[in-house]
């Protein structure tokens, strides 16, 4: 059945730049989480838990 529906697939290159398009915003997604400056970021929303609210 695959086979069957991507025989009347025409657009190859769609799926090429489908790809090329998923590795790239991938990898920039890692290289934006580990970043130098998203360390402060991460620290401060590891350590919500831990604070203490004074609600009335």
């Amino acid at each position: 059945m695959k086979q069957e529906v991507l025989s009347y697939f025409q657009w190859i290159d769609l799926t090429n730049f489908a790809l090329l398009l998923f590795v790239f915003l991938f990898t920039g997604m890692i290289f934006w989480v580990w970043r130098r400056e998203s360390n402060k970021v991460y620290q401060e929303a590891s350590m919500l838990p831990l604070q203490e609210e004074n609600k009335l």
